[in-house]
């Protein structure tokens, strides 16, 4: 059984953890069923992403099983929009705090306006190329595709986003092959959320319009909570049974053989570790923790020598900013970009375990399962969605809303209660085996083959 898989970016580079569902998906597929044969769809991205010196993507392309077959085409956006990507991805990991230079431009404003300057214009393109900018790949993507399915025998067509515009795109397809499945798999909501109301009137119709001409050509639509689940059972009534859950989850054959890091509080600091996306239309921030920590450190309760926060990616100049007002400068440690193996390492070795969520309620963060499985405590700065409540109902760590400050620093003083006592314990991994990635990969092949059969 051949399955035609469109994905924007295949592997994604530069992920800290490379926690990524598709490639998961990939991984167990054939120790499920030999039988199924993926022909992966993507852009051709710069070969130096994925096989450059930095080796970032090695571990997620060693995954890829070699009965997948992976078509890559040109696409239509402009170089300078992955500028950004490759000076990301491609740079070395840092351990210093900041430059001289850095803190001059600091305070002199320049980076301020040309934040600003960035803002500005990519809203312009956001309206220009709305949903996302991965609407200029789209036209090549359906070539490449409607050629494939064409002459390839493909028995269900399967497509990821975000880019939404993928999701959106795939629906063209049922025009011209009606007979075969499309399944969908949208791991975050867009219509409702805060960058969605932060777009014009006339972007939010095409989005919700496109949106559901692609939910009514779809066979199945996978979603990653049971929460989202009922958003789009209530938006799509009419539609109802196309909606299966898939959650998010986590490779728990990665942290069995990676090396057995274990966290010590010997060097004195209570060390918290975040690594993942920080957002730009609706941005994650450690505004309220910079916030709760300044007051723990004026009342007397923590020194700022005892804090160190380590930070895996890139960390935004919004966010140095905040940390640089209240003080922290010296408490954070970046890290660059982490390899697979070091990421579980930090994982397991740092006392907390930072989670921070977008403001999307129906959003449980992919972080939160490899977190649990490093079995280190979590605190999860999150928006009172259900992503809290399933921290607080596993019992693995504490959940404060992002910005509330008097629930993050009550969260801290237990913390670092526990950290002075020595009771600051690992967490229970009871219960995580149903987020496996190949138990999920195990319901994701039993719903390919249900329509394979329909067909």
């Amino acid at each position: 059984m051949k399955i035609l898989m469109l994905c924007h970016t295949f592997p994604p580079y530069g992920q800290e953890g490379g926690s990524i569902r598709l490639v998961k998906f990939l991984k167990y597929l054939p120790k499920i069923d030999e039988d199924i044969h993926p022909i992966v769809v993507t852009r051709r991205s710069d070969l130096r992403y994925l096989y450059g010196e930095e080796k970032l993507c090695k571990g997620l392309l060693n995954e890829i099983p070699p009965n997948v077959r992976i078509e890559r085409t040109g696409t239509f956006e402009p170089r300078w929009f992955r500028k950004k990507e490759e000076h990301l991805h491609l740079q070395k990991p840092r351990t210093e705090v900041l430059s001289s230079r850095q803190h001059g431009l600091l305070k002199n404003g320049y980076l301020t306006i040309k934040s600003i300057l960035k803002r500005r214009l990519k809203a312009i393109l956001n309206g220009l190329f709305m949903p996302d900018k991965a609407r200029l790949w789209c036209p090549l993507m359906l070539k490449k595709a409607k050629k494939l399915l064409s002459t390839e025998g493909i028995a269900v067509i399967y497509a990821t986003g975000p880019p939404f515009s993928v999701i959106y795109a795939s629906r063209h397809l049922k025009k011209w092959f009606p007979n075969i499945p499309i399944i969908l798999d949208i791991k975050d909501d867009i219509i409702d959320t805060v960058s969605y109301f932060a777009r014009p009137s006339w972007v939010r119709y095409f989005i919700k319009r496109d949106e559901a001409k692609a939910i009514s050509a779809a066979s199945k639509v996978i979603l990653v909570t049971d929460a989202s689940r009922r958003d789009f059972q209530k938006r799509y009534p009419a539609h109802e049974g196309k909606f299966v859950l898939i959650t998010n989850g986590v490779d728990l054959e990665e942290f069995r053989e990676c090396s057995q890091a274990a966290y010590s509080s010997k060097d004195g600091r209570l060390s918290f570790f975040y690594s993942g996306g920080w957002g730009s239309r609706a941005p994650k921030t450690i505004l309220g923790l910079c916030r709760a920590f300044d007051i723990l450190v004026q009342e007397g309760f923590i020194r700022r020598k005892e804090i160190e926060l380590r930070f895996a990616g890139k960390i935004p100049e919004r966010e140095i900013k905040h940390l640089r007002e209240h003080n922290l400068l010296s408490c954070i440690r970046l890290l660059g970009f982490c390899p697979k193996a070091e990421f579980i390492e930090r994982l397991k070795s740092t006392a907390i375990n930072l989670v921070l969520n977008y403001p999307i309620p129906t959003l449980i963060p992919g972080k939160i399962y490899e977190a649990w499985a490093s079995k280190r405590p979590i605190l999860l700065l999150d928006n009172d969605g259900i992503a809290s409540r399933f921290v607080e109902r596993h019992g693995i760590g504490w959940a404060a809303p992002i910005l509330d400050v008097e629930r993050i620093y009550q969260a801290l003083r237990h913390i670092i209660g526990k950290w002075r006592t020595n009771t600051l314990n690992e967490i229970s991994t009871k219960g995580i085996q149903r987020y496996s990635r190949k138990a999920l990969t195990q319901k994701f092949a039993d719903l390919l083959y249900t329509l394979a059969r329909e067909q």
